[in-house]
């Protein structure tokens, strides 16, 4: 949360600096200042945050979800005007951060763990691991990402948007869970349920990776990701599985239909947002 208000502020300062008044460009900056201190207090030296509790609320360990946030956070106050030691600082943590995400990958299922716990890789895929893609995108416009991790940022994307990814036995109800192995509120059936988070986020990370992608010349793979994200992206919409009779998006969804949880879910609807901005930006809203 501390990661995610520091890349908030300091886009503000970058995109809205003329427009802001002196004494609130000042409190943005001590406040963006106070944040990386934060952060730099549960950094550990290997460039993981320390130990903390996941952004679903049911695991401890060292998150590649967290990992992603606090680069994303250094990446961006690197870049924006604060004072230049603060800058030096953060993009020296950015690559600390770029640095220590090694320890997450693992090299036989090319992927991105979902966590370290007791210094062992939980590899199994989470959705929150599609937050590396905006991570790595601030990292690229900053300094410029090493072909190596834009590779396997690519495999990753593209494999946990397919292990991910969930069909009822009817096809009736299609999309992303959580993360592998999720058996939160299954109910009698047997594999996770579908969720419409999981599934935003996935449309979004495939929509930027796409423009990462188009940046470095790739324009098949670019367009092979944007094509994925349109489809999940309908998937949103109201007659898509996880929305109520009133166009609310609801948090979860059963393999029979049933709506669960939070609706309408504020989370959810901030992302399909994004990713309709996304995908129009590109021409390619379905």
């Amino acid at each position: 949360q501390t990661a995610s208000v520091v890349t908030y502020l300091a886009t503000v300062l970058a995109e809205r600096e003329a427009e802001l008044s002196p004494k609130l460009k000042s409190r943005i900056r001590t406040a963006i200042g106070d944040g990386v201190e934060a952060l730099d207090d549960v950094l550990g030296e290997d460039g993981l945050p320390e130990p903390c509790q996941n952004a679903w609320e049911n695991m401890i360990g060292r998150f590649v979800h967290t990992a992603a946030t606090f680069l994303q956070a250094y990446a961006t106050v690197a870049a924006v005007t604060v004072d230049s030691e603060l800058s030096a600082h953060a993009e020296a943590q950015a690559d600390a951060v770029l640095d220590g995400l090694d320890l997450l990958w693992d090299d036989n299922y090319e992927v991105y763990a979902l966590r370290l716990q007791d210094g062992k890789r939980d590899s199994r895929l989470d959705s929150g691991s599609f937050a590396l893609v905006e991570a790595f995108a601030a990292y690229d416009d900053l300094t410029g990402l090493p072909a190596r991790d834009r590779s396997r940022l690519e495999t990753h994307v593209r494999t946990a948007l397919d292990d991910l990814y969930r069909e009822s036995a009817d096809g009736d109800v299609v999309g992303l869970v959580r993360f592998e192995g999720d058996s939160w509120r299954t109910g009698e059936q047997d594999a996770e349920k579908v969720w419409s988070v999981a599934t935003a986020w996935g449309a979004t990370a495939a929509t930027q990776l796409a423009s990462l992608l188009e940046s470095s010349g790739d324009d098949a793979a670019a367009e092979e990701f944007l094509e994925r994200a349109a489809e999940l992206y309908e998937l949103l919409q109201p007659d898509g599985p996880f929305c109520t009779n009133a166009g609310y998006l609801a948090e979860q969804v059963f393999d029979d239909g049933t709506l669960d949880s939070a609706a309408p879910l504020g989370w959810a609807h901030a992302l399909r947002l994004r990713g309709t901005g996304l995908l129009n930006e590109h021409d390619a809203l379905p």
